[in-house]
């Protein structure tokens, strides 16, 4: 009795994604603000994401880059 191997396509090997330092899109807005955010955050650029985007829903009609700076504002007013 002979066993046959079914013949299978190869499988492309995927890397594990990081959860802590997960890339994100290129985001509009100043990366300056950008990098000093994730400083603040020690890299954790899902709630750097997170956060920008509700200053940005809770205030309509201001600018990206305000958004952010408001973040960090924020972080900073905060760690005092």
């Amino acid at each position: 009795m002979l066993i046959r191997e079914e013949k299978r396509s190869p499988q492309r090997y995927r890397r594990p994604r990081s959860r802590r330092r997960e890339r994100i899109k290129r985001q509009p807005g100043n990366s300056a603000l950008r990098k000093r955010l994730s400083i603040l955050l020690n890299g954790d650029t899902r709630t750097a994401q997170r956060l920008v985007n509700q200053a940005c829903a809770n205030n309509p009609g201001r600018s990206v880059d305000w958004c952010v700076e408001k973040v960090i504002w924020d972080l900073e007013r905060d760690r005092l």
